[in-house]
């Protein structure tokens, strides 16, 4: 959907857009042509994201997510690609 506060982004090995929008407390997940294709809005075993600071991925294609709120960073799984 709208975007409130996109204020970080990251871009992994398949060229997928990962956006996190602060206000709306979820990182919204582009295609290279710029079409949502997927939302991260819950951290599994954690609950609802909030506020997503930053992320960014690793070397091993893992997301990495910073929440000022909860004052903590999550390592997650890449969704899969779509098929």
């Amino acid at each position: 959907g709208p975007f409130r506060s996109p204020f970080f982004t990251a871009t992994d090995a398949a060229g997928r857009l990962f956006v996190a929008d602060f206000d709306a407390g979820k990182i919204e997940i582009l295609d290279p042509d710029g079409a949502v294709i997927g939302t991260i809005d819950t951290l599994p075993g954690l609950g609802a994201l909030t506020e997503p600071t930053g992320i960014a991925i690793d070397a091993d294609g893992n997301l990495i997510v910073g929440q000022e709120q909860d004052q903590r960073i999550v390592k997650l799984a890449l969704p899969p690609l779509p098929e």
